[in-house]
């Protein structure tokens, strides 16, 4: 957590670039609520994310899961990496409908 302290006082202190949130409808092969790029610099990367407006719209994504789906996409703009063949989650469908 330490990492996203950082990255969170790099983008308010303006030493990181501007950070955007976009949207974008997701296709059938890549469901998602939030999204963002692999980094690993908390010094200098944004915190830009990419949302899936369908996923806002459905009643059955609460705010819980929104604000995790949020923080799991900034850890990955932190560095953070899935182990190889570990993370296989159906979790997204549910959100996509």
């Amino acid at each position: 957590m330490d990492g996203l302290t950082t990255m969170i006082a790099a983008n308010g202190f303006g030493r990181a670039s501007k950070a955007y949130v976009m949207n974008k409808v997701a296709n059938g092969k890549d469901l998602f609520v939030v999204k963002a790029t692999n980094a690993s610099d908390p010094e200098r990367n944004s915190l830009s994310v990419t949302i899936n407006p369908k996923a806002l719209d459905n009643t059955n994504v609460n705010n819980l899961t929104l604000t995790g789906s949020l923080t799991h996409a900034w850890l990955h703009r932190e560095g953070y990496r899935h182990p190889v063949g570990k993370f296989t989650s159906k979790v997204y469908k549910l959100f996509c409908r």
